[in-house]
């Protein structure tokens, strides 16, 4: 291309002229390079889905070979929502970033080469503000890499809190916390609002840098004549090629820069999944409070419940302070039941059914959501916890217990505050 300019264009009497088949070459190579960029594409994207497509049954291999973790739906809702996140990240790194670059390198080696042939001296600006460029740029990416995974830990967390309340609206309502949940989903999402404006910023700098290239090429070039002392010498027909061809610098130099942005969030989801398959187990497992089946007063064992809480009838009278442990499967309707008896869940409308639930004879029915709430104090099982140790949990709406009788009640549990729950949420 460099030499269909060079030798295609010529000046006569102040007019730019070109060559027919110089023109019909210039279309034949504009054609030439849709097509390659084309193919580029398609065959980045086939192998980015491949890629994925195998990390997809690492992943399904890695977790179906554990025992079921018992996690909350939440919790494997929103760890699968991030895998998504991260695996989405893995393919535009390797179906994006790594074909971008091979390309981008390729097609600044060969500009730069078709330069060097029309001006050396040209071609050595070129390259040093190429390499300033990306020097500059692998500097803000590490910046960005932080603003990445501090946007990423942010979302994380504000989709755990709005997810729970979503899942149980009447939670907040319950332990009368309300305000502070929503003072929290406010502070949560401005502050990933201003890391997510981090991100972009930074990003936005980084794809701007190509931009600047053609005034730093003439300062560097009017740099080094000023050293060298000597003059450069070009032609009208020579200039214009070699501004043609720097204008071919600037794309794949940005897409060096889309290149970075692509590889910091690549390592920050591969992070992400080798942290959430790493602990799966241990994380849900490890850190949950043991209980102690002699402390129980009565065992209640749930069979042949559908997913859809479907559970057999249950009859079952507690009287104050008395226990009881409910055990069963996964599914088997332990958390519904609960939920149930706290007025977090209406009971689900069976005609072959009639459900009965009552509190020192009063049913529920008969009261309003506030009078059954200040009788049932619940910790929920299925959803983190509101913001505080668990004993300030268990003293949401009912100010009159003590640290102690806190303790008290969580100990005929079978559940110790310092050693046998995790350090987060105490």
């Amino acid at each position: 291309m460099a030499w269909l300019l060079s030798s295609g264009l010529t000046v006569e009497d102040g007019v730019l002229r070109i060559a027919p088949v110089t023109a019909v070459s210039l279309l034949r190579v504009a054609g030439a390079l849709i097509a390659l960029r084309t193919a580029e594409r398609a065959s980045a994207e086939r192998l980015g889905q491949l890629y994925v497509t195998s990390c997809r049954t690492r992943l399904y291999r890695a977790l179906a070979s554990q025992p079921s973790p018992g996690a909350p739906a939440s919790r494997l809702g929103l760890n699968m929502t991030r895998m998504i996140t991260d695996l989405t990240a893995l393919k535009n790194w390797v179906g994006y970033g790594v074909p971008q670059l091979a390309v981008s390198a390729m097609s600044l080696t060969g500009v730069i080469a078709a330069i060097f042939l029309v001006s050396p001296a040209l071609a050595a600006a070129a390259a040093n503000t190429i390499m300033l460029l990306l020097v500059l740029g692998t500097l803000a990416s590490i910046v960005l890499g932080v603003a990445i995974r501090s946007s990423r830990r942010l979302r994380g967390r504000l989709a755990a809190n709005v997810g729970g309340q979503m899942l149980a609206p009447r939670l907040a309502q319950h332990f009368q916390c309300d305000e502070l949940e929503k003072r929290r989903i406010r502070d949560q999402s401005k502050m990933m609002a201003n890391e997510l404006s981090r991100w972009r910023g930074i990003a936005g700098f980084m794809r701007a840098l190509p931009d600047a290239m053609f005034p730093l090429i003439i300062v560097i070039l009017g740099l080094g004549v000023y050293l060298q002392a000597a003059p450069v010498l070009l032609d009208a027909a020579a200039l214009t090629t070699s501004f043609l061809l720097l204008g071919l610098l600037v794309s794949p130099l940005r897409s060096v820069m889309l290149s970075l942005e692509y590889y910091m969030a690549y390592r920050e989801g591969r992070y992400r999944l080798e942290t959430v398959l790493g602990s799966y187990e241990t994380r849900d497992r490890a850190h949950n409070p043991k209980v102690d089946k002699r402390q129980v007063a009565e065992l209640i064992t749930l069979q042949s419940a559908t997913p859809g809480h479907d559970a057999p009838a249950v009859e079952l009278s507690l009287a104050r302070g008395e226990t009881a442990l409910l055990t069963g499967l996964s599914g088997s309707g332990k958390i519904a039941l609960i939920s149930l008896v706290a007025g977090l869940n209406d009971p689900p409308h069976i005609e072959s059914r009639v459900w009965k639930i009552a509190i020192d004879g009063t049913e529920m029915d008969s009261m309003s959501r506030t009078q059954w709430h200040a009788k049932t104090k619940l910790v929920s099982p299925k959803l983190p916890p509101a913001k505080g140790s668990l004993r300030r949990n268990l003293r949401f709406g009912a100010q009159h217990l003590t640290d102690s009788d806190a303790e008290a009640l969580l100990a005929r549990c079978g559940v110790s505050l310092k050693n046998e729950f995790p350090r987060r949420v105490l």
